[in-house]
């Protein structure tokens, strides 16, 4: 009973992650499964096997490279990702085999992504993109300059900040060359070995930021330039290319809590305590928690309950967190609205949030 969930609607699956990656750029996704994936907010690139029960037996690999076949003519891909679905995942079928064939077919970069259904989005955000870090990166060639934004994706804070990153991005660090889980093409990603740096902006960025920095030696930087201090901060550390330390809370037993992804929520703690005073700020999240990001007291939530517990524990006074779970708030604690845009019904879309845009929000919530 501990993972029923009865107030909050589900979050995307990882599935859903691979599918806003491929569908913001020239490539194809291919599901091995019984129907499409669909998205929200924009045109998908993604095909699926069809697979019946029947497949159980026979396997579904010829369905799969017909669903390569059939949607190559239609979408005309410069790669392709393929992952399973959390029924064809129990059959086994051996997609890297089926990736290396499609390669041999037509010559275009094509790979497994091991995302089968069973966790949430920002892991098939993160494991598609360091897999096309993997597959797709050229030798660097000449001085290195700009930078990649990495681990961006609308399912994280909404089209409008993703946009607002990138424009803030070239503004203060320097060209972008390619943009990792926003809309970019093929030939930009290739490019990306001839970044100075890195720019990590969610947690979903950190597997293939890794991976340019282990070939490479691209140095990265993590944050999300949210909030005016912060994101000043953020900007210092590019040019340096280290991380910018996170600001340490107080003594004391936490008065505010933040739940939302660790960057955007790190973000957000960063402001209340640079430019608002509030010492004692808690992350907590349903997503991946990078264990360097995290101050001490910060919390991995696997499921409703726990949540329910923590805020029945936790004395807040302030809680920034989405609308669909405020009816666990604790008497007497105030709740802002704080959107999960990754849910499958999430309760509104996040407010503009890059630089000092987040600082007007807080002023008018708080």
């Amino acid at each position: 009973m501990k993972n029923l969930w009865r107030y909050m609607p589900p979050f995307l699956a990882d599935t859903f992650g691979l599918e806003e990656v491929v569908s913001n750029t020239d490539g194809m996704g291919i599901i091995d499964d019984s129907t499409e994936y669909r998205s929200r907010s924009h045109a998908v690139r993604m095909v699926a096997s069809h697979i019946r029960s029947e497949d159980v037996v026979g396997g579904t690999r010829e369905k799969v490279l017909q669903a390569y076949r059939t949607g190559a003519n239609q979408l005309g891909p410069k790669f392709v990702l393929l992952c399973a679905a959390p029924c064809a995942s129990m059959i086994g079928t051996d997609l890297g085999e089926i990736a290396e064939q499609i390669t041999r077919e037509s010559g275009l970069p094509a790979a497994a992504v091991e995302v089968t259904g069973h966790k949430t989005w920002e892991n098939g955000v993160a494991r598609s993109l360091e897999v096309l870090a993997k597959t797709v990166v050229a030798q660097p060639t000449g001085t290195p300059s700009g930078v990649n934004l990495m681990g961006g994706s609308a399912l994280n804070w909404g089209s409008g900040n993703l946009e607002e990153v990138d424009r803030w991005a070239g503004q203060n660090c320097g060209p972008v060359l390619s943009r990792w889980g926003g809309r970019e093409t093929l030939s930009n990603l290739k490019q990306a070995a001839n970044a100075r740096c890195n720019l990590v902006t969610s947690v979903a960025g950190l597997r293939a930021a890794k991976a340019l920095q282990s070939a490479y030696g691209t140095p990265y930087v993590a944050g999300v330039p949210f909030g005016a201090a912060w994101s000043q901060r953020l900007a210092q550390a590019v040019q340096s290319g280290t991380s910018p330390a996170l600001p340490q809370n107080g003594a004391g037993a936490p008065k505010v809590l933040i739940v939302a992804e660790q960057f955007m929520a790190n973000a957000i703690r960063a402001t209340l305590q640079l430019e608002y005073g509030m010492e004692g700020v808690q992350v907590a999240s349903f997503f991946t928690m990078d264990k360097a990001q995290q101050l001490p007291g910060d919390v991995k939530l696997k499921s409703e309950e726990q949540f329910k517990t923590l805020l029945e524990q936790g004395g807040y006074q302030l809680i920034l967190a989405d609308e669909n779970a405020s009816t666990l708030a604790p008497e007497g604690a105030k709740w802002v609205n704080l959107p999960c845009e990754g849910s499958i019904a999430p309760s509104g879309t996040l407010p503009p949030l890059v630089g000092d845009q987040l600082n007007r929000w807080l002023d008018s919530v708080l």
